[in-house]
């Protein structure tokens, strides 16, 4: 799909959208390596990572892929490693909303830090200063650095008012558009879920277009409760529709996990989640919440 198609599928998303001037990355840059050999350290914190479901065990993953980084800098895996480890510190640590929000910044700022480190990406973002522009030359491994850049800027934006969600969704939406072009299968369908909530969360947002992105998730990974977590805390409370939220958030904490997706630790963590918004339901539903105000 071409770029031009790409911002046409999602113009409802675009904020303030200016020219663009292409300028060619420089040929001779020889494409950053992705990978290295793994130090102690760096294994310490993917064994750490491995036992993520423990929000204690998170918290020493993200600290010790710190140390390491530290020890093996410039290197784009261990930096977006670092950054997945931000985000799910952030969003199922039990932090308070601060908190989350120091973590999904600092997760934003380390996978923007490992795709500078692919130099055709970091030659035309230097020279132009548009990331739009610049993160279509990103490929390979470093798409998953872009998928979470992209999932820490967009919990960033959810928790922040609407003035910064408008300002910031610009960006936002230029990574969802290169990674529904490059990756849309990436962790059971997570660019859709992306484009979905960011379609429901704008005050003018798309609900044909929603909807069709929550069902592309669920196409791709029908077992990863994640894929229904997702239309009950976006579609539903931003509809305002209490029953629908609660139906399906009752139905991830009764059903059994169905598919080898969801015997990992990501849809545990969804389905703890589940459990945390079912209990806070009555706070996420307040008598006046809008569309134009969600709680």
């Amino acid at each position: 799909m071409s770029y031009s198609r790409l911002k046409f599928a999602l113009a409802v998303f675009c904020v303030g959208c200016s020219s663009q001037v292409r300028i060619q990355p420089r040929p001779e840059i020889p494409v950053a390596l992705w990978n290295a050999p793994q130090d102690r350290l760096w294994l310490e914190a993917d064994s750490l990572f491995a036992l993520r479901l423990d929000a204690k065990e998170a918290v020493k993953a993200e600290k010790a892929f710190s140390k390491a980084a530290q020890a093996q800098p410039g290197i784009p895996a261990l930096l977006t490693e670092w950054s997945r480890a931000c985000f799910v510190v952030g969003l199922y640590g039990g932090l308070d909303p601060e908190e989350s929000q120091a973590y999904f910044r600092k997760g934003v700022a380390i996978g923007e830090g490992a795709m500078r480190l692919h130099p055709e990406y970091d030659h035309v973002l230097s020279e132009t200063e548009d990331r739009n522009e610049a993160v279509f030359l990103l490929n390979g491994p470093f798409v998953e650095a872009v998928y979470w850049t992209a999932a820490n800027e967009g919990r960033k934006l959810n928790a922040s008012d609407r003035y910064v969600r408008k300002s910031g969704t610009g960006k936002f939406s230029a990574l969802v558009d290169f990674l529904l072009a490059n990756g849309e299968t990436l962790h059971s369908g997570g660019a859709h879920r992306m484009a979905g909530a960011l379609a429901y969360r704008r005050q003018d947002g798309d609900n044909k277009l929603g909807d069709y992105h929550f069902q592309r998730a669920l196409a791709i990974d029908p077992g990863y409760a994640g894929n229904y977590l997702v239309q009950a805390e976006f579609k539903a409370a931003s509809l305002g529709d209490k029953r629908s939220f609660v139906e399906i958030l009752n139905r991830l904490v009764d059903q059994p996990p169905d598919s080898l997706a969801s015997l990992s630790p990501d849809d545990g963590l969804e389905r703890r989640r589940a459990r945390y918004l079912l209990a806070h339901a009555d706070d996420l539903f307040p008598e006046k919440a809008t569309r134009a105000d969600p709680k």
